[in-house]
């Protein structure tokens, strides 16, 4: 497995990884990334960057990724939930439910996205007021 920067995927800078091991049979699943301070400096300057376009964006392309987001992660969400529950051991059925409900989230984000328009409301507001 690899880290994802600036839209690449790639390996830590100093090539070190850790194993991620499955709880229940001890069997490794893969290994991840060490991040470096170089790694993370290089993600945060390109978050910069990529929240700049993201400001660029119409609330309707903003409403497309997120919804493109939701509908790849119904139609993963057997495998997803395979690996979580390989990762951390929890039952499939939990599992299944966690990425369903992250798809609901990002559906349901994709929807408020075409609603943007600029108007803030403070935490705390109340009604009339």
């Amino acid at each position: 497995m690899n880290m994802l920067i600036n839209g690449q995927f790639r390996n830590s800078s100093t090539e070190e990884t850790v194993a991620v091991y499955n709880p229940a049979n001890g069997q490794l699943i893969d290994t991840v990334p060490v991040a470096s301070l170089e790694d993370v400096e290089l993600a945060l300057r390109t978050s910069v960057v990529g929240k700049g376009k993201m400001k660029r964006l119409s609330s309707y392309q903003r409403y497309e990724i997120l919804r493109n987001i939701s509908v790849l992660l119904k139609q993963n969400t057997e495998e997803l939930a395979k690996l979580l529950t390989q990762e951390n051991g929890k039952p499939i059925k939990q599992t299944t439910a966690e990425v369903e409900c992250a798809a609901y989230i990002f559906e349901s984000f994709a929807e408020e996205a075409k609603r943007i328009t600029g108007t803030v409301i403070p935490i705390g507001a109340q009604p009339g007021n």
